[in-house]
Formats: structure tokens, C-alpha cells, sequence
């Protein structure tokens, strides 16, 4: 008997997609756990370059960067990448939602 094969919801492949890019950024120094400072720039440059570009040209980018380092490790693990990328996506979605 041939098991069904059931393809995931869009929301179950963005949790994948979040998942997969923590880990391809965080592995370039052989620690897979955490992002380095260098890890979190180049993730920044290459997933979200429009936001990296704001940053550098705003004074306080560095601050920002600062602030997502919650337990102030100089890294970034999973859950404070999560914490960036939900706030991120909500204000995304304050900005979409105020133009109409």
C-alpha cells in the first residue's frame, strides 16, 4: 500500500524557508546553533537587502542590530532570529495594511 504524499501548507514551507536560511547562514563558521555578527550582516545583504540598505544609511541601524541580540551573547541564536524576523513581518504588515 502506497502512502499518500501530502505537500505542504504555505504556511508549513515558510516555517521550512525560516528554518533552512538560520541554518545556512549560521553554519559558515561550523557552529550551526547561533549566528555571528558577520553571520547576521551577510544573512541581512543577501535575504533582506532593501532592510540592510535602510540600515546602512540610517545612524541607528547598529542599535537595531544591538537590540536583536536580546540576551546580549554577540550572537544571535534561533529564537532571537525568530523574535527579528516577527517583528519585521509585522511591521511589514502595518505598512501594507495603512495603504489601503
Amino acid at each position: 500500500m502506497c502512502e499518500e504524499q501530502v505537500q505542504p501548507t504555505a504556511l508549513e514551507l515558510a516555517m521550512f524557508t525560516l528554518c533552512g536560511v538560520f541554518r545556512k547562514y549560521a553554519e559558515t563558521d561550523g557552529r550551526t546553533d547561533t549566528l555571528s555578527k558577520a553571520e547576521v550582516r551577510l544573512l541581512l545583504k543577501k535575504e533582506m537587502p532593501q532592510l540592510f540598505k535602510a540600515a546602512q544609511e540610517n545612524q541607528e541601524g547598529g542599535k537595531i542590530l544591538e537590540a536583536l541580540d536580546i540576551d546580549k551573547s554577540g550572537e544571535m541564536d534561533f529564537k532571537e532570529f525568530m523574535v527579528a524576523v516577527s517583528c519585521l513581518t509585522c511591521i511589514c504588515q502595518s505598512i501594507c495594511c495603512s495603504k489601503k
